[in-house]
């Protein structure tokens, strides 16, 4: 009895551990709210975003989206005229990237990564893109910051950050429909690059900055309200909206990142 007893105390003692060290953990709400843990044998880590954790942020961080294709394609969330596939050929690091193309003018194919919603503080994001060469002719949305809650009013929509003619970076505010543009030729065609972005949210402060491989591309003015009705908690990535003479587009996407921490452009792993 006393040996049963023992072996009884030790597996109470293992399951309580097992609780306590899940509890502690965060979830990453990314590409769907499943809540299911789906790559826990390949970082011992406890979240929802369909990779792991260690492969595109930082070991020990909990990012609000983290994707690189490494585990899972990419499962598209909105399609006209385009497609989401995986791309094992053309890759930023690792073995896949993410591929979209679109056939007409005002199409698009994207991803949808969603997290519990943002009212106040800065969200810095990362994506890397490569646009073959002659790909661009006309205005390409590449990413969108808004929120599941919002309506079809234009102020609900957040920012949009675009690829436009003569390689421009062009940030799109739609709360108040301004455009703010870069220098001409700030993108590269036919190698990958890296788009970081970081957006303010505030009622009289509110301002959003790009650079481009670490170099400040375009930034807008500090002065308006950013606020996004029902917060923050939409991250858009692909090709979001072609218009302006761009009929047919084709980009790839690697080591997506949003977090409310500032986050660093990725480096190959065979660098």
């Amino acid at each position: 009895m006393k040996r049963l007893y023992f072996y009884m105390r030790i597996i109470a003692i293992a399951v309580s551990s097992a609780f306590g060290w899940a509890a502690c953990q965060s979830v990453v709400f990314v590409n769907d709210l499943n809540g299911v843990d789906d790559d826990k044998e390949s970082d011992n880590g406890n979240d929802t975003s369909e990779t792991d954790n260690d492969q595109c942020a930082p070991t020990g961080t909990t990012p609000l989206v983290c994707e690189n294709f490494e585990l899972n394609p990419p499962t598209p969330s909105q399609l006209r005229n385009g497609d989401v596939a995986l791309e094992q050929t053309n890759v930023f690091d690792g073995n896949a990237s993410m591929r979209c193309e679109t056939t007409a003018i005002e199409s698009f194919g994207y991803i949808s990564n969603r997290f519990e919603p943002i009212s106040q503080g800065i969200i810095y994001f990362r994506v890397h893109i490569f646009i073959p060469e002659g790909t661009i002719t006309g205005t390409t949305k590449v990413l969108n910051l808004t929120s599941t809650a919002s309506s079809d009013l234009e102020t609900s929509r957040g920012i949009d950050v675009n690829i436009s003619s003569n390689r421009r970076v062009e940030i799109y505010q739609h709360g108040n429909q301004l455009r703010f543009q870069s220098a001409p030729d700030a993108v590269l065609e036919n190698i990958w690059f890296c788009l970081q972005g970081s957006y303010t949210i505030s009622e009289t402060a509110g301002e959003t900055s790009i650079w481009i491989d670490n170099k400040l591309a375009v930034s807008t003015t500090a002065t308006i309200d950013s606020i996004i009705n029902g917060g923050v908690s939409e991250f858009r990535t692909g090709i979001g909206w072609t218009e302006q003479g761009q009929n047919t587009a084709v980009f790839y996407f690697d080591n997506i990142l949003v977090d409310t921490a500032p986050v660093l452009c990725a480096v190959p792993s065979n660098e």
